[in-house]
């Protein structure tokens, strides 16, 4: 015996969303967008958000004495 769904799942969500505050809407999108970019990132990086590599950082991020004072930029 099949039952039949007593909640229309779209006429649910159509109606909750019509009532939502601006504010709301625009920090569900701004969760949305943001998992979006942060998957996007991590396919691209090969690396979930956070992941450390065994050889420890790499030279873009390393600080140290090994790093270099930049030297004079034209715009000071």
């Amino acid at each position: 015996m099949t039952v039949n769904p007593s909640i229309d799942p779209a006429q649910l969500l159509h109606e909750h969303l019509s009532q939502a505050s601006p504010d709301l809407m625009r920090e569900l999108l701004t969760t949305f967008v943001n998992a979006l970019l942060s998957a996007e990132a991590d396919a691209v990086c090969g690396a979930s958000y956070g992941a450390r590599t065994p050889t420890g950082p790499t030279p873009a991020t390393a600080t140290g004495a090994a790093i270099s004072t930049p030297g004079w930029a034209p715009w000071t």
